[in-house]
C-alpha cells in the first residue's frame, strides 16, 4: 500500500487550460494587443505552439526559466511585426501576476483531496514556477492538503530528471515503492516517475484513439477514478 501521493499540479488538479486562456484574454484586452493580432485566438494559437515547445526544452534543460518567459511572447510578437524585448518580458510578467489569481480547478479535484488526505500523505510536484505556483496553490484553496510542495524552480532539476523524483522522494522521507505520481503528462510525469523507480498514474484528460501508454501503472480520465484505486 502507497504511504505517499505525490501530485503534479497544472491540469492535474488546477485547470491550467481553462485559467491560461482566461488570464490571456485578460492580458490581449489590457495591453491593447489586438491592435498587433487580428484576434485573440490568432494571438493566443501562436502562444500556445511556441509556449509548448519551449516548455519540453525546459523540461529537458535545454532553456533557462528567463528565456521561456520572454520568448513565449518575443517570438509572436516579432512575427506579428513588433521585436521588443522589454515589452515581451513585461506581458510575462503581468501574465503571471493574473494567471496567478485564477481558480479553477479540474472536476472533482476537491473531492477526491478530501478523501485521500485522512489516508496519504500527499505532496505536489511540479515544473512549475515559484512565483506562481503557491499562489495558485492558496487561491484555489488546496494548499492545505499537501504536506510539501516540491518545484523544479526551488530544487534545481526539472521533471524527467530522476534526479527531480529523487530529491521528491528525500523530502517526503520515503522509499520509492512506497510513492506514486499522479500526472497529465506522460513523458515529465508517467515516464520521469517510473524510471526513477515510483509507480506513476497517467492522467489521460484527453484520451486519443491508438495511443498506447505502456509504462504506467494505471490510466486515468478522471480524477474520481483515482478513489478504487486507493480507497
Amino acid at each position: 500500500m502507497y504511504k505517499v501521493i505525490f501530485f503534479d499540479l497544472d491540469d492535474t488538479l488546477w485547470d491550467f487550460q481553462a485559467n491560461a486562456k482566461v488570464a490571456m484574454n485578460s492580458l490581449f484586452l489590457s495591453s491593447s494587443l489586438q491592435n498587433l493580432f487580428p484576434s485573440f485566438e490568432s494571438f493566443y494559437s501562436k502562444y500556445q505552439e511556441v509556449n509548448h515547445e519551449l516548455w519540453h526544452l525546459y523540461s529537458l534543460g535545454e532553456v533557462t526559466k528567463e528565456k521561456l518567459m520572454i520568448d513565449r511572447f518575443l517570438i509572436p510578437l516579432t512575427d506579428a511585426g513588433k521585436k521588443d524585448p522589454l515589452l515581451a518580458k513585461s506581458l510575462g510578467d503581468e501574465y503571471l501576476n493574473i494567471l496567478s489569481q485564477q481558480k479553477i480547478l479540474v472536476d472533482n479535484c476537491i473531492d477526491i483531496l478530501e478523501l485521500l488526505k485522512p489516508k496519504y500523505r500527499l505532496a505536489i510536484v511540479s515544473n512549475g514556477f515559484k512565483e506562481v505556483q503557491y499562489n495558485k496553490l492558496t487561491r484555489s484553496g488546496i494548499l492545505h492538503y499537501f504536506e510539501k510542495v516540491i518545484l523544479s524552480d526551488e530544487i534545481g532539476y526539472n521533471k524527467p530528471n530522476p534526479q527531480f523524483f529523487f530529491e521528491a522522494l528525500k523530502q517526503m522521507n520515503v522509499a520509492p515503492n512506497d510513492a506514486v505520481v499522479v500526472g497529465d503528462n506522460y513523458e515529465t510525469d508517467v515516464v520521469g516517475a517510473i524510471n526513477s523507480n515510483i509507480d506513476a498514474i497517467f492522467f489521460n484528460r484527453y484520451p486519443e484513439t491508438d495511443v498506447f501508454y505502456p509504462k504506467a501503472t494505471h490510466i486515468i480520465e478522471d480524477l474520481s477514478q483515482l478513489k478504487p484505486l486507493f480507497l
